[in-house]
């Protein structure tokens, strides 16, 4: 009985799984390593999955819109009717809009960068949560700056944030480069693997 046909999440191009053994044991059968053995292991039990992107970008949206929604609730309602009951507000809402950019930012390249990648492993899923981690501290820090009206010691912790925000998106940026170093970045490419696929392993 034939086995199903399988897509390759983003690479533009479907094969069977035995097309894809057959791929993944010539290119790693000239290796020893236990891990690249254990590897060669799984795909004739069939074991080997591919890991989509779909629900680390669902997690990532949903994580930024609560930080946005988290630090929206912290601009308080003007008591008065009149232009002088909002100055008191002035500092907090500097920093919030500061804040809705920066996040914005970063969610906008995160949506940009995720949709360019085929696949993620757990290296790009910790490295994702830890920006993230780094993320959903804003609206702390985004209060603290507010409400001390842009004091020294605020102002400080809120750009070691930002600096640790910056260096969680650099390694999620390797990560991402080094699970995808070796992969096809054009349907041309993806289409060439799948035809050598076809071809004798011993050819």
């Amino acid at each position: 009985m034939a086995r199903p046909i399988t897509t390759f999440t983003g690479s533009g191009v479907e094969v069977s799984p035995d097309i894809a053994e057959q791929f993944c044991v010539r290119r790693l059968s000239a290796c020893q390593h236990p891990l690249t053995i254990y590897f060669l292991s799984a795909i004739r039990r069939g074991r080997v999955v591919i890991m989509g992107k779909g629900r680390v970008e669902a997690f990532t949206d949903g994580v930024v819109a609560i930080i946005i929604t988290i630090m929206v609730l912290d601009l308080k309602v003007p008591e008065g009717e009149d232009f002088s009951a909002l100055l008191p507000q002035w500092p907090v809402f500097l920093c919030y809009v500061l804040s809705f950019i920066n996040v914005g930012i970063y969610w906008n390249n995160l949506h940009n960068m995720f949709h360019t990648v085929q696949r993620v492993d757990g290296r790009v899923l910790w490295a994702n949560l830890h920006l993230l981690f780094w993320l959903s501290l804003m609206p702390v820090t985004t209060a603290f700056m507010g409400e001390n009206h842009f004091a020294a010691v605020p102002v400080a912790v809120y750009g070691f944030d930002l600096v640790m925000c910056a260096t969680a998106y650099s390694i999620l940026v390797i990560a991402l480069h080094r699970q995808h170093g070796r992969t096809p970045h054009s349907p041309r490419q993806s289409a060439a693997i799948a035809r050598e696929g076809f071809r004798s392993p011993s050819t």
